[in-house]
C-alpha cells in the first residue's frame, strides 16, 4: 500500500525550474508525471503547479503560463508600505487575475 506523493516547494518565479524539469522528464520518458502520483501537493507557487497538474494541464502549459504572466504576477510594489514591510512584496490581485484567466480556460472545464 505504498503511495507516491509529488510535492513542489514555493519560491515564486523559481517554480519554472520545477516545471522545466518536469517538462524534460515527461518528454524523455513519455510518461505524464501527474498520472503517476497518488497525491500532488505544494506550498505557494508549488500549490499552483500541483493544482494545475491535477486539473490536467501539462508542465509545458503551466510553464507557458508562468513565463507569460510573470511580469504581472511578480510586479513589485513601490509603495512606502512595502518598504516598511507593512505589506506583501507582491500584490495578490495580479496573481488572482492571472489564476482566474488560467483556470477558466477551456482546458480546465
Amino acid at each position: 500500500m505504498n503511495k507516491k506523493i509529488l510535492s513542489f516547494d514555493g519560491g515564486g518565479i523559481r517554480g519554472v525550474i520545477s516545471l522545466a524539469f518536469l517538462k524534460t522528464l515527461e518528454k524523455d520518458t513519455g510518461i505524464p508525471i501527474s498520472q503517476n502520483a497518488d497525491l500532488l501537493a505544494g506550498t505557494s507557487t508549488g500549490s499552483i503547479i500541483a493544482v494545475a497538474l491535477g486539473i490536467g494541464m501539462t508542465p509545458e502549459e503551466i510553464l507557458g503560463f508562468y513565463t507569460t504572466m510573470s511580469n504581472e504576477i511578480f510586479k513589485k510594489s513601490d509603495s512606502i508600505d512595502h518598504f516598511l514591510s507593512l505589506k506583501a512584496k507582491y500584490s495578490s490581485q495580479n496573481l488572482h487575475q492571472a489564476l482566474l484567466q488560467a483556470f477558466s480556460s477551456p482546458i480546465c472545464l
